[in-house]
């Protein structure tokens, strides 16, 4: 489905990317290191290119996978599913650290073992692990009644919120479907699931969920490349009014504390002290 392609420069969050993996085929285990995986070597920017030319989600090297074109690379659903065929490939969760071997960020340079850059994005990926599992315990048909829907269910709901949010959902139409299958009603409201982890299960993880909030809410706020600059902007305003305020007060400083040393008669107050 290549006209699935998102808009330029589109990034993933967490859930939406754990969803694409789980849609994939992935258990939820396994979902949560491939999210990971995907954080470290993509940024979940669905159109990234490296220097070498691995693309998208997933960092596919077309050069490697000559089956696989730049299109397709950078299109979530099928960097998600040829991730799975990797994997898969492999040998699943039976080759051990191996599994995951297709991905520098899983192995580190040296193209060993499993002590690579993903473990830095791995509290990320379990918050969208929690929001994924949040979203399907707070899933609810069209009369608001819950239900339990299968996980793929509940991925194919946020995967389709993914389009929606990002203002072709509507254009693809068919083609949406086509790659997910029905998306089902009792989840059409998947794009705003995502967008936080319901009351109850804040509730539930007590002072857990509290840090999932505050996690999730920073890396909403990161991923704003305009809040980044705000940032920027408000150090380097803040190091120039110091700046400022230092430049203006060193020539009044000295006049001061001159002037105050001739008010004051040193000599006749030492004088009437000895006495």
């Amino acid at each position: 489905m290549a006209e699935a392609t998102l808009p330029p420069g589109t990034k993933l969050t967490p859930v939406e990317l754990y969803a694409l993996f789980v849609w994939a085929g992935f258990d939820r285990d396994e979902a949560t290191t491939m999210t990971a995986i995907a954080l470290a070597e993509s940024g979940g920017q669905a159109d990234v290119v490296n220097s070498i030319g691995a693309t998208g989600i997933a960092q596919i090297y077309l050069k490697a996978h000559p089956d696989v074109s730049a299109e397709q690379a950078k299109n979530p659903i099928f960097s998600a599913q040829y991730a799975y065929r990797l994997y898969s490939a492999r040998g699943g969760k039976a080759a051990g650290e191996r599994r995951f071997a297709d991905w520098e960020a899983w192995t580190g340079p040296d193209g060993k073992g499993s002590d690579g850059p993903w473990m830095r994005y791995q509290s990320l990926a379990v918050v969208g692990a929690a929001q994924f599992a949040a979203s399907a315990a707070g899933a609810k048909d069209k009369s608001g009644n819950p239900v339990k829907a299968p996980d793929s269910e509940v991925a194919k709901a946020i995967i389709a919120g993914i389009y929606f949010r990002t203002g072709i959902g509507d254009a693809l139409g068919g083609a949406l479907s086509d790659a997910l299958g029905t998306v089902p009603g009792v989840l059409q409201a998947g794009a705003s699931a995502t967008a936080d982890i319901p009351n109850a299960l804040i509730s539930a993880l007590g002072p857990l969920g509290t840090i999932a909030r505050g996690l999730i809410a920073i890396t909403d706020w990161i991923s704003d490349r305009n809040n980044i600059f705000r940032l920027a902007k408000g150090m380097i305003g803040g190091a120039l009014v110091l700046i400022g305020m230092s430049v203006i007060a060193r020539p009044v400083v000295q006049p001061v504390a001159g002037t105050v040393a001739q008010a004051l008669p040193v000599d006749k107050i030492a004088k009437a002290v000895r006495k």
